[in-house]
């Protein structure tokens, strides 16, 4: 997780995510203050006025040779819910 701490521009911004190798984007959600999440493509614009927090949700596509598929009922957790694999991880920028 990290922290924005600056103000928000007046106009829209473009709001692009890029991978390394073997890591894929599957969505890209902005949460505005007292408001539902609103899913983004890659490479959209959006207001950053009153928002509270972008979650970038990705997963690897290449297993490692240690992987073991989870047992049924596996629930990973991290700060904005669960996953469904140990394979698949959320980033979260937060504006204070």
């Amino acid at each position: 997780m990290v922290e924005d701490k600056g103000t928000a521009p007046k106009s829209k911004v473009k709001i692009t995510v890029k991978t390394v190798k073997n890591y894929k984007v599957d969505s890209i959600e902005i949460c505005y203050k007292n408001n539902k999440p609103k899913k983004i493509k890659n490479g959209g614009k959006v207001s950053l006025k009153n928002a509270a927090s972008i979650y970038i949700n990705y997963h690897i596509t290449a297993k490692p040779q240690y992987y073991k598929s989870p047992t049924a009922g596996y629930r990973g957790y991290f700060f904005g819910g669960t996953v469904k694999s140990p394979l698949y991880e959320s980033f979260m920028l937060e504006y204070k």
